[in-house]
């Protein structure tokens, strides 16, 4: 179902439009895509990426066998205006969880897009474990994170536009 997500986001030409008029932009968004485990979640971290580049975002997916406390100063250090954590499930969702509570604690105020790929939120009991923090926004499908990035980089641009400094960035 993901890659067939993938495949449908890239056929729309209105949306390759889109992604060449937010290319353009001067100050793209720029995105951390963290899978939360395995394989398979990189897996879909990477579909992610390819799916938020075609709307000019910049983003890179970090290594599963980076230690969560690198995965942090590569968020300070690359300048990231919103993370992206990839979960296939039946990946742990407690991992999720620590990584969405260490990312708010280090960056108050960094937006967190957590992709619970194929989650079905009639399913009570992955439900009531799902990372419910402010600034987390559960999605999941690959459409429902890329229109989820789509508003929260207008949100970014407004800040930016009104001189507000993005939470992770320490330069310009």
């Amino acid at each position: 179902m993901l890659l067939e997500e993938a495949g449908d986001a890239g056929a729309d030409s209105e949306d390759r439009r889109d992604a060449g008029a937010a290319a353009a932009s001067p100050d793209p968004l720029r995105a951390l895509c963290i899978p939360a485990r395995g394989s398979a979640d990189a897996m879909a971290a990477t579909m992610l990426r390819q799916i938020l580049e075609l709307d000019g975002v910049r983003a890179e997916v970090s290594s599963t066998a980076e230690l969560s406390g690198e995965t942090l100063d590569r968020v300070e250090s690359a300048g990231v205006d919103v993370v992206c954590i990839s979960a296939v499930l039946p990946s742990g969702f407690m991992h999720v969880r620590y990584l969405c509570k260490r990312i708010a604690g280090r960056f108050p105020g960094m937006p967190i897009v957590a992709g619970m790929w194929n989650l079905r939120r009639e399913d009570q009991e992955h439900v009531d474990r799902l990372p419910i923090l402010e600034g987390v926004h559960v999605v999941s499908s690959l459409g429902e994170a890329r229109t989820e990035v789509r508003q929260l980089a207008e949100s970014v641009r407004i800040q930016r536009d009104a001189g507000v400094q993005p939470v992770a960035r320490t330069s310009g």
